[in-house]
């Protein structure tokens, strides 16, 4: 199995004795040979798949390449489970693909502009997807600025091949109690923000956005009736924003569990309650964006809300994006 062990293939444990001369598999191995069938159609599925040999991998027709795209799957999304001279059995596994990103809040104020930070993340950082902050474009920002900006940004992602997933609050939001602020023409302005900032979001060709929604000043988190009435409002602004992200074409709306507890959600059981109500009669899903280094507030329901792993394993599904 030594040479398998680098890059993530897992099989299982031996059915024959021809289990053995996998260990005979070239140092160089192409995951890709055999994953041209979309594993959600053929998960748990045991399936002998033909290869050709070359040198120091293995590849597949070059007719297979026309129908399928090969580099969206995971090269642990299999289990080899035998190989036979060029006969390689496989069974798919029902797993997630992560894929890795940055969310370019790195680059406020000392990379600005669009081709310095998308030059830092394609050649130095050497990964594709990005999370937009928007501490480098605020998305009320008034034309013909903002749409400089925006146009700037999408021909330079597109020169370096970068893929922006989402747009999200950055540092500048986040002092602010948005959406819970106890006055509520504050609120309203709140609101306007996150307008803009989908409106920025679909200008920029991408389908999600979303970060720090709101939080509670003192006096409404400790006095138990107030604390209750702001977050009813806090949903209610939350469905209004997925219907205002609906009609801009976008697909999600990304809301980011805290370590303080007056920024809902903070514990595991709350991000759920808050997460069905917020999707009752929503415009579009709201899904969270779980920080691993967020799982450490002060007040808590369980221990397990202080352990990252438990986030993932409660609602890693309800969580398209992962901060590390």
């Amino acid at each position: 199995m030594k040479n398998l062990s680098g890059i993530g293939i897992v099989p299982e444990p031996p059915i024959s004795k021809q289990f053995n001369s996998i260990n005979n598999l070239p140092n160089k191995f192409d995951y890709r040979t055999f994953l041209f069938h979309h594993f959600l159609h053929c998960r748990y599925r045991t399936q002998a798949l033909h290869v050709d040999y070359i040198q120091n991998g293995f590849t597949f027709p070059h007719r297979l390449r026309e129908f399928y795209d090969i580099d969206r799957y995971d090269r642990s999304a299999v289990i080899i489970l035998k190989y036979v001279n060029s006969l390689i059995i496989v069974r798919y596994r029902d797993m997630t693909v992560f894929r890795l990103g940055v969310n370019n809040c790195f680059a406020v104020k000392r990379w600005p502009e669009p081709r310095a930070w998308t030059e830092i993340v394609a050649t130095k950082l050497d990964v594709k997807y990005v999370q937009f902050s928007f501490d480098l474009l605020d998305p009320r920002s008034k034309d013909p600025a903002l749409t400089s900006m925006i146009t700037e940004i999408r021909d330079t992602i597109r020169d370096y091949g970068i893929v922006i997933h989402s747009t999200f609050t950055g540092l500048a939001a986040y002092s602010f109690n948005l959406l819970m602020h106890p006055n509520p023409l504050m609120r309203y302005d709140a609101l306007d923000w996150y307008i803009s900032a989908i409106r920025a979001t679909k200008e920029m060709g991408v389908e999600s956005t979303g970060g720090h929604l709101a939080a509670m000043s003192w006096e409404y988190f400790i006095d138990d009736t107030k604390r209750k009435y702001i977050t009813e409002i806090l949903l209610e602004n939350i469905r209004l924003l997925s219907h205002a992200a609906r009609s801009y074409g976008l697909k999600s709306i990304l809301w980011e569990p805290m370590p303080v507890v007056r920024e809902p959600p903070y514990t595991i059981n709350g991000a759920k309650i808050l997460l069905r109500r917020a999707n009752e009669k929503a415009g579009v899903p709201v899904k969270l964006c779980i920080d691993l280094g967020h799982s450490c507030a002060w007040k808590y329901e369980s221990k397990r809300d202080l352990d990252p792993y438990a986030w993932l394993e409660e609602l890693g599904s309800e969580s398209p994006v992962i901060h590390v």
